[in-house]
């Protein structure tokens, strides 16, 4: 087969003529072609088929797959993927404004027109006679080669003949003529075209056809995927692949060829601005531990191999707690992302102290006996009373603040005493502070009866109404001079005042007591009586026990002193105790 150069040009803006090419159809200048993407042109994206890309404007074959990295590129024969085409060489030939075309034949096999720098058309490369007849691939008719650049003339083209040898060059510059073309003849294979050699600088044969050399003929596959100068090589760094085979590297991991095994828990070698190269990262490869949990672990971006978790630090339950005796520490994360149950802990003889054991015997108690006992109160256990070995007394059966007491309170006297709180020690009843008598319980043991006035037929006797030994009563007789045991006591009083007055007695057989009291207008109850009251007792045939007596009056305003006074009417003996006058209470 001959090989001859094409023009190509754009007349105007409207059309691009392909010269004596019948198997190209072109639209326009920029319009889009058919649908055969190998002589489309295009000046926008929209410009190609859906999938295409605008690669390289205004010359066909500029439409390319967007991963084609040979598709568009300023080179000859480049071999594209996915039924693309290569563009024609962008550079002009010299001096003729003549561009290399690209065209494939009916085979689908692509075919590369006379690449590299070109000659002005008409000067061949071969002998030649004049009328040369050429394929369906030639130039323009009647052109044919001749030696050292001459050109036989006159020739018509036969489709599928075979050129016949015309007339001999007798010199440079200078052809015979008169040779004649047969017909009938059959076109010739492309085996021409695959010798080594016969595809021109830059170029090398494929399959009947030419591609530049940096191409890869029939392509790339199975574990040398990509076309590298020409060479079948294996997928670089961050490429995608779906086995190790396929990369340079040896390694696909996490899709793409990668620079090492890349399979710890938090690394990566697809994550974005590193593709390719293995990398520490902050998503898990699989999930971790303890999802939605406060335990749940992550990948910190520095820890590769593994999960991290929170650990003890971190609270996933209940806060530490301790009762009868058993402390349960606070639940905490583990560290591989649970919350186990925490395990209770026996106090043993020390208990709780908070929410945890304590260590020693709470304040106010000791281990009794020492180092092997339990903790004990020792403030207010009679038993261990300030210590492990004391034991209070009868005389002093209460313990307070680690102390042997007779009492803490009236409560822990008998009926008929009272607790002296100063002193901790049961006395009889008191006289409240609002009572205007003194010594009106007779608690003193005088024959005189202080604060009284007695007459011979009173005096004091162990006879309490209360029954409290160490206190006692006043007792009234007749003598045989007839006193009739008369007692007495001068107190103040308030004018417009309401008093309560009254007391306990008890009587032999037929006695007869009576108490009054009369108020005066003087401050010592001397002058005349105004008002007051009187108490008396039944006189009963049989002996009365000890009986209250009680009644109120009210002073006036010219009032300011009531005398108080007891005696026996009649009868044997008489016994008064608890005596009091006063304005707040119907009390002793």
């Amino acid at each position: 087969m001959t090989t001859q150069r094409h023009r190509a040009s754009c007349l105007g803006s409207t059309a691009i003529l392909f010269a004596a090419v019948a198997t190209v159809a072109v639209v326009g200048c920029f319009g889009r072609p058919s649908n055969n993407v190998a002589t489309m042109t295009c000046q926008e994206d929209v410009d190609c088929l859906s999938g295409y890309v605008c690669r390289v404007k205004g010359v066909p074959g500029g439409c390319c797959k967007p991963d084609d990295l040979n598709c568009g590129r300023p080179m000859d024969g480049a071999m594209p993927i996915d039924g693309t085409r290569p563009i024609m060489d962008s550079a002009f030939d010299l001096g003729t404004g003549i561009v290399d075309v690209s065209l494939a034949n009916s085979d689908g096999v692509l075919r590369v027109v006379d690449v590299g720098g070109d000659w002005p058309l008409g000067l061949g490369d071969g002998p030649s006679a004049a009328g040369g007849a050429t394929s369906s691939l030639d130039g323009p008719t009647g052109y044919g080669g001749g030696a050292n650049g001459g050109a036989g003339t006159g020739g018509a083209t036969t489709t599928g003949g075979t050129t016949m040898t015309g007339g001999a060059t007798t010199a440079v510059g200078t052809t015979s003529t008169g040779g004649t073309t047969s017909t009938g003849g059959t076109t010739q294979p492309d085996a021409a075209v695959d010798a080594p050699g016969s595809c021109g600088g830059g170029m090398k044969p494929c399959d009947g056809g030419c591609i530049v050399t940096s191409a890869c003929c029939g392509g790339c596959s199975g574990n040398t995927p990509v076309c590298q100068n020409g060479t079948c090589v294996q997928r670089p760094l961050g490429q995608g692949c779906s086995g190790a085979a396929e990369c340079n590297s040896n390694v696909c991991a996490d899709g793409v060829c990668c620079n090492s095994p890349c399979a710890g828990q938090c690394e990566s070698c697809a994550s974005a601005g590193n593709l390719g190269t293995c990398v520490a990262v902050t998503t898990p490869r699989t999930a971790c531990a303890g999802a939605g949990t406060p335990c749940v672990g992550g990948c910190n971006g520095t820890q590769r191999t593994a999960c991290v978790y929170p650990g003890a630090t971190t609270s996933c339950g209940s806060a530490a707690s301790c009762s009868g005796g058993v402390a349960t520490p606070a639940y905490v994360c583990s560290a591989n992302g649970t919350c186990p149950t925490p395990t209770g802990q026996s106090c043993g003889a020390f208990g709780c102290n908070g929410a945890v054991c304590a260590t020693s015997c709470p304040a106010g108690q000791m281990q009794c006996p020492a180092t092997t006992g339990a903790c004990v109160d020792i403030l207010y256990t009679a038993s261990h009373c300030g210590n492990c070995s004391t034991v209070c007394p009868t005389s002093a059966p209460w313990c307070d603040q680690g102390t042997c007491l007779q009492c803490r309170t009236s409560a822990d006297c008998s009926s008929a005493w009272r607790c002296d709180t100063s002193k901790h020690t049961c006395i009889c009843a008191q006289p409240s502070s609002s009572n205007l008598l003194t010594n009106s319980g007779f608690d003193q043991q005088s024959v005189t009866l202080p604060y009284w006035s007695l007459s011979p037929g009173a005096s004091w006797d162990a006879s309490d109404a209360d029954g409290c030994a160490i206190s006692g009563a006043v007792k009234v007789i007749v003598t045989t001079s007839f006193d009739f045991g008369n007692i007495s006591q001068c107190v103040p009083v308030a004018p417009i005042t309401t008093y309560y007055f009254g007391y306990k007695y008890k009587q032999d057989a037929n006695v007869e007591l009576v108490c009054r009291v009369n108020t005066f207008a003087s401050t010592d109850c001397s002058g005349a009586g105004i008002g007051g009251l009187t108490l008396q007792g039944a006189q009963a045939p049989n002996a009365l026990p000890w009986t209250s007596a009680i009644g109120s009056f009210g002073t006036l305003a010219s009032e300011r002193s009531a005398m108080v006074q007891c005696q026996i009417s009649n009868g044997t003996a008489g016994y008064l105790d608890q005596i009091y006058l006063n304005p707040s209470a119907a009390s002793f």
